[in-house]
């Protein structure tokens, strides 16, 4: 009996990848290149009951007066064939850089993004967005 271990082991190991690599299509791809047309890194994602698909993450704002240009936080859903519904970006109270860490939706379709924002004389803040 412990001889046919081996034999049925082999086999699994032999079926398992055909059967673990089905084809795949890709459905959908978007980019998103920010403002600044600089560098963007998404940092979160969720996905919410309608299959709709919620992106954020921080993108190199436009320039203000001073001529340094921060990271805002760029959230943007998209419907679940791929269309964009809306873009949506938070810059914090001392036009510098944000970056958010996390993100959520709830059972309403509420997205919630929370990460670091550089506030108006202070240092590094946490910022909550809810976006309806």
């Amino acid at each position: 009996m412990r001889r046919g271990i081996p034999i049925i082991l082999a086999v699994i190991l032999w079926v398992a990848p055909t059967l673990a690599d089905p084809l795949v299509d890709t459905l959908w791809v978007r980019r998103y290149d920010g403002l600044g047309n600089g560098r963007d890194q998404c940092g979160a994602m969720a996905v919410d009951a309608y299959g709709n698909v919620c992106v954020t993450g921080y993108s190199l704002g436009p320039p203000p007066l001073d001529g340094r240009a921060g990271f805002d936080y760029a959230t943007l859903k998209y419907d679940a064939s791929g269309n964009q519904l809306w873009a949506r970006r938070y810059n914090g109270s001392g036009n510098s850089d944000d970056y958010p860490y996390a993100m959520d939706v709830d059972a309403l379709g509420n997205i919630y993004v929370t990460g670091m924002s550089i506030g108006s004389g202070t240092a590094g803040d946490y910022a909550t967005v809810k976006y309806a």
